[in-house]
């Protein structure tokens, strides 16, 4: 039992007085004060006994109604770790003591403040980056999503065990970290000349590292990466910050910074990531329990191990439901009212087995009446889905472990399959809402690029791209793609050479210009673009195996042999 558990077993009978000093002050320390203390993300401090008898009716309404300590998930079969939860005793002593006048009590009774960490959590990082400018943030208005683009001055590949980020700023209320090898994020940053990328939806080159989950929110607690949490960070890229900014009511500055510690110890577990998606959300004024579903049947026994949901402020709740081969339901997740200020990831506290052939299911309930105190509309307003928060979103984020090697590729396959179809309901929504929508129809093409029966729509796609947009130097390089692998390769050769030009960073772009130039007998061409392929990327070990060849044969060449 801990220190907070015994003093709430203490002998409290109904003649008991409460007093802020014995049976009050433990709670709001362990409970309250992670957040609601200087620095933090709290909008005032629960410290004291003249703070937290101030607050004590509004404190007591919010722990009655389950919004403080902020925890969305419905407790259940299934727990996660470091879930914040009042026990009922601990809320009846609350409501006692402020119903009993809010006594303060014997001082020497008052137990001393908790030593929170001081700096980094884990200690001096082994690399620290900042944002190379800090953002001003204006005193009112909407909540700002932005995305800030940073670069790591690291030329190695390294392995990365825990991360740290150090909003430096409490109008941070949540942020995810993703990471850019190809410069596209910097690249659209560049496009104007306010700091960071708008919007909630960042380049789609900006991922999350492969089979994890890297955010930050108010109270997170750093800990050393469990071999399922080590992953590898590759040279040269770029970290992208996606934060949510809340105004408080002053000009906030923000820059914030993050801190990696590595390990020698490559990742050694088979990881997978899941998106439950649905992209039909259709919601008419007034509904108030509208309910979209998707799902995903496993091909593979796996082990899930945390979880992602995410909609905008019309959603009412989210199920996440496991039925076993045997028709058996197995509910993992459960948050009955939806908070979209309250977003997070959970990690499971052990390991959740399930066999080949469940089927995960998601399911998103909506409230578009007047009955939803987040409805940004009255009256409420057809809503569909989108990317801006005025707009709607179902989704459900879920990683898992494999046994083998073999099963998580089967489960990649069968990921990719499902992200594929993905891919095209999206980029059909984009150009459905702008038919002029240059991206939209370039992942398209390059979606149906590897689908014989739909080479026709590939095309079609690509020159609508480049003739909405002649500058998009990933149609360009798509297009040429499309032409190597229909032996055209002069006009391939073309299509690469306008990538490069447009973006003299395109790794892939010099790499296959490269190769098409041996094919076309430019040795000294090839030459020097396989070695900017490998310059730009490292880990481009066909690049590396080419150019050795390529390298070989001149030397025989030389030698006369």
């Amino acid at each position: 039992m801990g220190w907070v558990s015994q003093i709430v077993a203490q002998s409290t009978g109904p003649g008991t007085p409460i007093t802020f000093n014995q049976h009050i002050a433990p709670l709001v320390f362990r409970h309250c004060a992670p957040c609601h203390r200087p620095g933090q993300a709290g909008p005032f401090s629960l410290l004291t006994f003249d703070q937290v008898r101030k607050r004590g009716p509004q404190i007591v309404e919010v722990i009655t109604n389950q919004v403080m300590p902020p925890w969305p998930p419905a407790k259940s079969s299934v727990a996660f770790e470091g879930e914040r939860r009042l026990a009922a005793s601990e809320i009846q002593l609350m409501e006692r003591w402020v119903a009993g006048g809010s006594l303060e009590g014997d001082k020497k009774q008052l137990p001393a403040l908790p030593i929170w960490p001081q700096g980094w959590q884990l200690g001096e990082p082994d690399l620290v980056v900042r944002m190379p400018q800090a953002y001003l943030l204006g005193s009112a208005g909407k909540d700002v999503y932005r995305h800030f683009v940073i670069p790591i001055p690291s030329t190695v590949r390294r392995y990365v065990h825990a991360m740290e980020l150090r909003p430096g700023n409490q109008s941070v209320h949540h942020a995810f970290l993703l990471f850019d090898v190809t410069r596209q994020s910097r690249r659209t940053d560049a496009e104007d000349a306010e700091l960071g990328i708008p919007g909630m939806s960042p380049p789609q080159s900006a991922q999350s590292p492969p089979g994890q989950f890297v955010s930050w929110k108010p109270g997170t607690t750093v800990r050393r990466g469990a071999p399922d949490e080590i992953w590898t960070l590759q040279p040269n890229t770029d970290l992208v910050l996606q934060m949510h900014l809340q105004p408080t009511g002053k000009p906030e500055t923000i820059q914030a910074e993050v801190g990696f510690y590595f390990t020698n110890t490559p990742p050694t577990q088979f990881l997978g990531k899941l998106g439950l998606i649905n992209y039909a959300i259709d919601l008419p004024a007034g509904v108030t329990n509208q309910v979209v579903q998707d799902s995903f049947d496993l091909p593979r026994d796996v082990e899930l191990l945390g979880l992602i949901p995410h909609s905008h402020y019309i959603g009412r709740s989210v199920r996440g439901l496991a039925v076993l081969p045997t028709g058996e339901p197995r509910e993992f997740l459960n948050i009955p009212r939806w908070d979209f200020r309250w977003q997070g990831d959970y990690r499971f506290a052990a390991p959740l087995a399930l066999p080949k052939g469940t089927r995960l299911i998601m399911e998103w309930s909506f409230d578009n009446s007047t009955n939803n105190v987040f409805n940004p509309r009255n009256p409420p307003t057809r809503v569909v889905y989108g990317l801006n928060t005025t707009n709607e979103m179902a989704e459900l984020w879920i990683r898992m472990r494999c046994k083998t090697l073999e099963d998580q590729e089967a489960l990649k396959d069968s990921i990719s399959a499902k992200d594929k179809q993905g891919s095209i309901d999206f980029n059909k929504w984009r150009i459905t809402q702008n038919p002029n929508d240059a991206m939209g129809h370039l992942r398209l093409g390059q979606v149906f690029l590897d689908d014989p029966k739909r080479q026709n729509d590939s095309l079609r796609h690509l020159k609508t791209a480049l003739r909405i947009n002649p500058k998009l130097d990933e149609a360009h390089y798509a297009m040429a793609m499309f032409l190597i692998a229909r032996g055209q390769n002069r006009m391939a050769k073309t299509a690469l050479e306008t990538t490069i030009g447009l973006n003299p960073e395109h790794a892939d772009a010099h790499g296959n210009l490269g190769l098409l130039l041996w094919k076309l007998g430019d040795v000294e061409g090839s030459e020097r673009h396989l070695q900017t392929a490998l310059t730009l990327n490292p880990q481009d070990e066909l690049a590396r195996e080419a150019l050795t060849e390529l390298r070989t044969i001149r030397t025989f060449r030389k030698l006369g042999k």
